[in-house]
């Protein structure tokens, strides 16, 4: 496993390891290096796990975002560096481009979401589109990701095993026994999130 769990699980068929330490802080992916050169984020916003992706070392980087001025913004950032490519578009639509021979594994960090007036689509959430959605854009990219191989998944913005739990049946609906799903916390400045972000290693 990737982190030493304190406490093991077991809901339905899957082994979840609750793991308060360490906790996952901010988008740090350094943990996540050994196990691909290759980093890809669905959701750019100005480019932050970017640059962390970059602090931790990884010499493939890809990036989408769907929102025109946070895309203008991260690709102007970053258009020197060739380690880089910021994509603009929905996460659904380029993803099969994105990762078009790539290396397996690689690691994925899904996080691409409304998140209120001025982000991408806030307006299509507002107005009950279900394409907007998070947890169904989230499936849309499992389903592109886990077609393409066994890849790190990193999906953030769970709330526990509740919301976790649909993501993990997807992936081993595809890879019987093929994955091992850890729950673990997030820490922000001053803000402590609970079983935050979503785990899938392949095993």
């Amino acid at each position: 496993m990737l982190f030493n769990a304190v406490k093991t699980n077991f809901v339905g068929k899957y082994k979840i390891s609750n793991l308060p330490l360490p906790k996952f802080n901010l988008m740090d992916f350094i943990p996540f290096r050994q196990y691909s050169n290759t980093f890809i984020e669905t959701g750019t916003h100005i480019g932050t796990s970017v640059k962390k992706a970059i602090n931790a070392g990884f010499e493939i980087i890809k990036s989408v975002e769907a929102y025109k001025e946070f895309y203008l913004i991260a690709n102007s950032k970053f258009k020197d560096n060739n380690k880089v490519q910021i994509f603009f578009g929905k996460s659904t639509e380029r993803l099969p481009e994105m990762i078009k021979g790539i290396n397996i594994p690689s690691v994925f960090w899904l996080d691409a979401h409304p998140s209120g007036p001025g982000t991408a689509g806030h307006d299509e959430l507002m107005a009950g589109e279900k394409d907007a959605y998070q947890d169904n854009i989230l499936e849309k990219e499992i389903d592109i990701i886990i077609n393409d191989g066994r890849h790190v998944i990193l999906i953030d913005d769970q709330q526990g095993w509740v919301t976790a739990q649909r993501f993990a049946d997807q992936i081993e609906k595809y890879y019987p026994g093929g994955y091992e799903f850890s729950l673990i916390d997030e820490d922000l400045p001053g803000i402590h999130h609970k079983e935050k972000v979503l785990i899938c290693l392949p095993v």
